[in-house]
């Protein structure tokens, strides 16, 4: 999720972040571009708007294969499994072992309670970060309240990363994790989707409205059919789920521009519930993505839905402002291309997608810069 005004990168893997964007490039190089007031942007300084790569001496000579950010902060996953951070250390979302000050260029998180376990993926919320190892431990740090971070805590804050609270994951290994503003979501080897954080609007899926779930808990299964779960999404007040057939499930605060895509703009839903599937036309959704108030779905012919908030043309259909049921994006600049991969941010959209003949680029919806490169 991502207020930023510049994205222009051949991408391989994009992941958004409330203020700073970053996008990692086929070379593994990071770019970063938008807000860098609090040094998020991991060029060495603080303050103004600003573009380009980050200070690449920090990184030891690595390459980058993941990153995402946060509201102030941001994270790197290098090809051999080490994780970097800068931006704004307060609450230690920064995963340094500090409350305070901000980190300027990429620096190495604290590895004391990672157990030599190099991490898979990396995902970030407003102040906390998640970190996913490669035998599916999960790692919170940052921000407590509400129980964001997973660690049973419902207040103070964690500087370093520590593991998750497992009491209700029996043994079960994770494989995805979410983060967005006050909420988390993991998926498990066996389509088990857990949550915690806080529960307003029902956005957990734990049939709750109010109140905080400290660690990760099982989401109400009533409405999934016996269905798995594959893919999982956390946006600002709602979640998205993706089953192995196709099924698009929500939950979260309806009001919030139609977000869950119920086709209504009234209540919550509090457990996962089928989208409202009447334009789909038959497709079967292969990605999800959630931003701030609005989602991308792409479907197994190409075709990119949408719905939730379209005020800054995030969701590229047209003068339509809010639509509350999937719409597909009208996008002619897109003939005769392959999308490959979607992703949502605060305001805006990002897509990599295939031209022919074959090259990739980077497309910006929402009022971003647009740049293409083929090879």
């Amino acid at each position: 999720m991502n207020r930023n005004l510049f994205a222009a990168f051949i991408c391989v893997s994009i992941l958004i972040g409330p203020l700073p964007t970053l996008a990692a490039s086929t070379t593994g190089i990071a770019f970063t571009m938008g807000d860098n007031r609090d040094g998020q942007l991991g060029n060495g300084s603080t303050g103004g708007l600003a573009r380009g790569a980050i200070v690449p001496t920090s990184l030891g000579g690595r390459l980058i294969k993941q990153v995402d950010g946060g509201f102030s902060h941001s994270l790197l996953l290098a090809e051999d499994g080490v994780v970097f951070t800068f931006g704004h250390n307060g609450n230690g979302m920064t995963g340094l072992g500090t409350a305070i000050g901000s980190t300027l260029i990429a620096t190495p998180i604290d590895t004391t309670n990672l157990g030599g376990h190099p991490i898979a993926q990396v995902a970030t919320g407003s102040d906390h970060s998640l970190l996913l190892a490669d035998d599916g431990t999960v790692f919170g740090f940052g921000m407590d309240l509400q129980g964001r971070t997973g660690l049973g805590n419902s207040g103070g804050r964690t500087t370093i990363a520590t593991p998750i609270d497992t009491t209700n994951l029996g043994g079960r290994a994770i494989t995805q994790i979410a983060a967005s503003f006050s909420h988390s979501l993991l998926l498990a080897d066996d389509g088990t989707v857990f949550s915690f954080g806080n529960n307003a609007g029902g956005k957990t899926g734990l049939g709750l409205i109010n109140g905080e779930t400290l660690i990760a808990t099982p989401i109400d299964t009533s409405n999934l059919g016996g269905r798995t779960i594959t893919q999982i999404a956390a946006g600002d007040s709602h979640s998205l789920l993706l089953a192995d057939d196709g099924t698009v499930f929500s939950f979260g605060d309806n009001r919030d521009f139609g977000a869950t895509g119920q086709g209504t703009f009234t209540g919550s839903t509090t457990v996962a519930t089928s989208i409202d599937d009447s334009n789909l036309g038959g497709r079967v959704i292969t990605q999800i993505a959630a931003g701030g108030l609005h989602n991308l779905l792409l479907a197994d012919d190409g075709t990119l839905l949408t719905f939730g908030d379209n005020n800054f043309g995030q969701g590229a259909i047209g003068p339509i402002e809010i639509t509350a049921v999937a719409t597909p994006s009208n996008l002619p600049e897109l003939d005769g291309q392959t999308i490959t991969q979607i992703a949502g941010g605060q305001n805006h959209s990002l897509l990599i997608v295939i031209p022919e003949p074959a090259s990739m680029s980077l497309l910006g919806l929402g009022g971003l810069v647009v740049l293409r490169r083929g090879r």
